[in-house]
């Protein structure tokens, strides 16, 4: 008995676990898992994520050009002697690049690894 997600919300835990055929404490049995496998295919979340060495992914971030345009404009405040608009957009410029590289360097992996995380 397969029933649409809605449905569910109308039924007891016991009447699933029944038309599913799950033990509440132990899960699928095995030999459930292999069938289900073969039939739907491992729960792994499919990336199209290829490896890229930092230096480009530093470039991505300094090749950005909201971030380009904002080093121009910190260059021109400083040429003109507007020393804290210059220091405030380089500190901000600084923030973004770092928590974005930072980002694509230790979460995107963890998220990568998780996403591959079967028994």
């Amino acid at each position: 008995m397969v029933l649409p997600s809605l449905e569910y919300a109308s039924h007891s835990i016991e009447a699933i676990l029944q038309a599913f055929n799950v033990s509440p404490i132990s899960g699928l049995a095995k030999t459930q898992v292999r069938q289900l496998q073969i039939k739907h295919g491992k729960n792994i979340l499919q990336t199209n994520e290829t490896e890229e060495s930092i230096q480009s992914k530093i470039y991505e971030q300094v090749a950005n050009p909201l971030i380009a345009m904002l080093g121009v404009s910190a260059l021109i405040s400083a040429a003109l002697g507007e020393w804290s608009d210059a220091i405030s957009i380089t500190a901000s410029v600084t923030i973004v690049v770092t928590g974005t590289f930072t980002f694509t360097l230790i979460i995107q992996p963890l998220a990568t690894s998780v996403a591959h995380m079967t028994d």
